[in-house]
């Protein structure tokens, strides 16, 4: 069993790919990687972040409540540079909602960047929700995403402005439901089609 905070140093094949250790803390139902240039990786830090069956716990024996996954939340680099991933959760799917870099928070500088993602319900573009227990867990996947916002900041303190956005076309697989990115597109430059 895993202890709230508890280091684990040695897990067979993990330091192979790269990773140094890892820190869970069971009570925020979160957990930090570490790898081995210092990089810190942040998983589960809120809860739209976390699929989890019954209670939103790492895990509870007697009501059988667990976390089945937890999504990357942060990136930090040692000198403080950071990267911030923010999801919104629906039919205990979590799905990104903005990714936010170039800030470094030891330093006092908000992120000048950030990526927004524009979710439309899959039935309104011809696709049908599923409903899937695959990570032991009762999910319903009933969001795509439609278009994808580049935005930055002209300075500190300003607001974000638009860079670019992406727009997103699907088709979905006759009997499975199943979407396919389609097409891509966005002012001032071509269309990409698949």
């Amino acid at each position: 069993a895993v202890l709230a905070g508890e280091l684990l140093e040695s897990i067979d094949g993990l330091e192979a790919h790269g990773i140094y250790y890892v820190i869970v803390d069971a009570a925020n139902n979160s957990w930090v990687m570490y790898d081995r240039r210092g990089i810190r990786h942040v998983f589960g830090g809120n809860p739209a972040a976390r699929s989890f069956r019954g209670a939103d716990v790492f895990m509870d024996v007697p009501s059988c409540s667990f976390t089945s996954s937890w999504g990357l939340t942060q990136i930090r680099h040692p000198h403080g540079n950071t990267i911030d991933i923010d999801y919104v959760s629906d039919g205990n799917v979590s799905d990104p909602s903005t990714i936010s870099y170039g800030g470094n928070a030891a330093a006092g500088l908000e992120h000048p960047f950030r990526v927004s993602f524009t979710l439309a319900d899959l039935a309104s573009t011809g696709g049908s929700p599923k409903r899937s227990y695959r990570l032991g867990v009762d999910q319903y996947l009933a969001k795509i995403v439609e278009s994808i916002t580049v935005e930055a900041k002209d300075q500190v303190g300003s607001a974000y402005t638009t860079v670019r956005t992406y727009t997103l076309e699907h088709t979905h697989v006759a009997g499975s439901g199943q979407a396919l990115l389609t097409k891509v597109s966005a002012d001032g430059i071509p269309d990409q089609t698949f």
